[in-house]
Protein backbone atom coordinates (compact mmCIF):
# COMPACT_ATOMS: atom_id res chain seq x y z
CA UNK A 1 0.00 0.00 0.00
CA UNK A 2 1.62 3.24 -1.30
CA UNK A 3 1.87 6.23 1.43
CA UNK A 4 -0.58 8.29 -0.41
CA UNK A 5 -3.12 5.50 -0.17
CA UNK A 6 -2.60 5.45 3.86
CA UNK A 7 -3.02 9.25 4.00
CA UNK A 8 -5.98 8.92 2.26
CA UNK A 9 -7.20 6.29 4.84
CA UNK A 10 -6.21 8.75 7.64
CA UNK A 11 -8.11 11.73 6.07
CA UNK A 12 -11.54 9.48 6.02
CA UNK A 13 -11.47 8.23 9.44
CA UNK A 14 -10.27 11.92 10.94
CA UNK A 15 -13.50 13.63 10.27
CA UNK A 16 -12.62 16.50 12.20
CA UNK A 17 -9.37 17.11 10.15
CA UNK A 18 -7.72 18.16 13.19
CA UNK A 19 -4.67 15.79 12.10
CA UNK A 20 -5.34 13.01 15.32
CA UNK A 21 -7.69 10.15 15.30
CA UNK A 22 -9.90 10.39 18.15
CA UNK A 23 -11.82 7.50 19.64
CA UNK A 24 -15.13 8.33 18.25
CA UNK A 25 -13.59 8.68 14.97
CA UNK A 26 -13.00 5.32 15.00
CA UNK A 27 -16.31 4.42 16.27
CA UNK A 28 -17.76 6.15 13.72
CA UNK A 29 -15.35 4.59 10.72
CA UNK A 30 -16.27 1.22 12.21
CA UNK A 31 -20.09 1.55 12.19
CA UNK A 32 -20.00 2.88 8.90
CA UNK A 33 -17.76 -0.22 7.76
CA UNK A 34 -20.88 -2.44 9.10
CA UNK A 35 -19.37 -3.55 12.43
CA UNK A 36 -21.81 -4.54 14.88
CA UNK A 37 -22.78 -1.99 17.92
CA UNK A 38 -21.69 -4.83 20.51
CA UNK A 39 -17.80 -5.19 18.79
CA UNK A 40 -17.44 -1.67 17.91
CA UNK A 41 -16.40 -0.89 21.22
CA UNK A 42 -14.17 -3.63 21.81
CA UNK A 43 -12.76 -2.77 18.38
CA UNK A 44 -12.13 0.56 18.45
CA UNK A 45 -10.20 0.53 22.16
CA UNK A 46 -8.44 -2.41 20.60
CA UNK A 47 -7.21 -0.10 17.24
CA UNK A 48 -6.67 2.89 20.28
CA UNK A 49 -4.61 0.92 21.80
CA UNK A 50 -2.74 -0.69 19.14
CA UNK A 51 -1.91 2.38 17.24
CA UNK A 52 -1.54 4.76 19.88
CA UNK A 53 2.18 4.53 20.41
CA UNK A 54 2.49 7.65 23.10
CA UNK A 55 -0.58 7.00 25.12
CA UNK A 56 -1.88 10.64 24.39
CA UNK A 57 -5.48 9.15 23.42
CA UNK A 58 -5.17 9.90 19.90
CA UNK A 59 -3.58 9.05 17.02
CA UNK A 60 -1.14 10.78 14.71
CA UNK A 61 -0.55 10.13 11.19
CA UNK A 62 2.70 9.03 12.26
CA UNK A 63 0.71 6.44 14.65
CA UNK A 64 -1.52 5.34 11.73
CA UNK A 65 0.97 4.94 9.44
CA UNK A 66 3.38 2.99 11.28
CA UNK A 67 0.76 0.77 12.71
CA UNK A 68 -1.15 0.17 9.25
CA UNK A 69 1.95 -1.12 7.68
CA UNK A 70 2.97 -3.36 10.58
CA UNK A 71 -0.69 -4.72 10.33
CA UNK A 72 -0.12 -5.41 6.43
CA UNK A 73 3.16 -6.63 6.88
CA UNK A 74 2.01 -9.43 9.23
Amino acid sequence: MTEAKLREAFDLWDKNHDGFIQLDEIRAALTHAGASADRVVTMADEVLRTMDTNHDGQISWEEFKTGALNFLKD
